[in-house]
């Protein structure tokens, strides 16, 4: 397969970092549990009421 050197390039960059769980300290695990969905995004919660039920 071919692919443009950006392309390339853009896909072996790490732009995400993957951590495990218990990496996180307490202050990361925090601020995950007071984090909160922007209000331009909460239509989508609407999207994924059912799966609660």
């Amino acid at each position: 397969m071919m692919v443009p050197v950006e392309e390339c390039q853009r896909l072996t960059r790490r732009d995400r970092q993957v951590l495990r769980l218990y990496d996180l300290s307490s202050a990361d695990l925090a601020a995950i549990a007071k984090a909160g969905v922007p209000d331009e995004y909460a239509h989508l919660n609407e999207e994924v009421e059912h799966l609660k039920r």
